[in-house]
Formats: structure tokens, sequence, C-alpha cells
């Protein structure tokens, strides 16, 4: 940055990605919204720190609840469940580690290219759309009923 007014920019389109120095938010090349490059390469790295942390924690999830059961290490306690609902809560802990790993793809995107990508977002749909469909039966009483 030059001075407090003129700062560079990166178009968010993806076809373009131009860089330029300025005031404005349009792209001058194609018109689409620009946004200021350091503010994506923070973005990136709280998405890169988010998607690390959630990868950590449903692996972490994923492998004390997942094959064994539900069984405390160190405990004589345990949950007696369906096998039903066992994989009702592995789907929804791997869809939350799917959305993890594609924080960390777009994260690394963003700080490498200063920009987001379309793609990797549209990845997380997925995903997201089964975690809504999961709740929504946990919360209608269909599975996970204890």
């Amino acid at each position: 940055m030059t001075d407090g007014a003129t700062r560079q920019w990166i178009c968010q389109s993806a076809p373009c990605g131009a860089r330029y120095e300025g005031t404005d938010r349009t792209c001058p090349q194609c018109g689409r919204t620009a946004a200021p490059a350091a503010t994506m390469k923070a973005d990136g790295v709280v998405a890169l720190v988010a998607g690390l942390f959630l990868v950590g924690m449903m692996s972490v999830l994923i492998l004390m609840l997942g094959p064994q059961g539900y069984v405390v290490q160190g405990s004589s306690a345990s949950f007696n469940v369906e096998a039903s609902d066992r994989l009702v809560s592995l789907v929804l802990l791997a869809a939350i580690w799917l959305i993890g790993l594609a924080a960390i793809a777009s994260g690394w995107t963003m700080i490498a290219k200063g920009r987001r990508s379309e793609p990797l977002y549209m990845l997380m749909l997925l995903p997201g759309f089964v975690i809504v469909v999961i709740v929504g039966l946990i919360l209608g009483g269909f599975v996970l009923q204890g």
C-alpha cells in the first residue's frame, strides 16, 4: 500500500483474477467485485486454522466412537446403541470432517492465490446438506432417540 486510500485488490471472478491498485472495489477488467489482497490472506489463515481444528477434532471423535463403539477409554462405562444410530453419528462426523478438509484447501488457496475458490465452496455444499438432513432427522425424532 502506498497510502491509506490506495490498496491492492484482487478480482474474485474465477476466470479473471486480476490484481490492481486503487480505491475502486470494481475490477477494471471484468467489472466484478474485488477484495483487498491483505483481507483475503487473513481470511485464508482463519479458514486454514478452522479447517485444521475441524479435521483434528472429528478425527479424534471418529477414532474414539467408530470401530469399537461408544466406549470411554479407561472406564467400564459404555453406551448400548443400535448400529443404525452409530452409523448416523459417524456419517455426521464424517460430513463435518469433509467440510474441515475443504476449509483447509480453501484457506490454502486464499493464502496462495489471494482469492476464494468457487469449486471448493461448491464442494462444501454436499456435506453441508448431509449435516442439515441428519440434524433434521435427529430433531424430528427419527434417529438417535436414545
